[in-house]
């Protein structure tokens, strides 16, 4: 996919999902992982889940412990230096939990966070992990 392409995607999944209001299973990180990932050609599946209790019941029963791992399964781990439009992005919370977010450009990424009720344009100070989807 070349970068006008991945940027294209990029903007479905703004559309998609900028001010929706985060809802644990249907408005989420994984939620626009996976929205994403088909806006960019890839469908992947996974359990159902409601809340942050039964989300890690369903990554421990797809054999992984961490988002990190779900993603390394499914996409190739990239360094921070080579984030794209389109690439999915992890930082930590304050909460201790990781998220995924969607980089938009410019060290910006689409994305959930505490401090914001809903999705939105955010600028993480710290990135953990990045995965390009091809």
């Amino acid at each position: 996919m070349n970068l006008v392409e991945r940027v294209k995607a990029t903007q479905q999944t703004v559309d998609t999902f900028k001010g929706r209001p985060f809802a644990d299973g249907s408005a989420d990180c994984v939620q626009l992982v996976l929205v994403h990932a088909r806006h960019m050609g890839r469908k992947i599946k996974v359990p159902r889940y409601g809340d942050v209790k039964s989300a890690a019941a369903a990554l421990e029963k797809l054999g992984f412990r961490t988002l990190g791992e779900a993603m390394d399964k499914h996409f190739r781990r990239i360094g921070q230096h080579e984030i794209l439009a389109g690439d999915i992005v992890e930082s930590l919370g304050s909460n201790g939990f990781s998220g995924l977010m969607i980089a938009v450009g410019n060290g910006r990424t689409l994305g959930f966070h505490e401090s914001v009720p809903h999705c939105d344009i955010l600028q993480p100070l710290i990135v953990t992990g990045a995965w390009r989807i091809e």
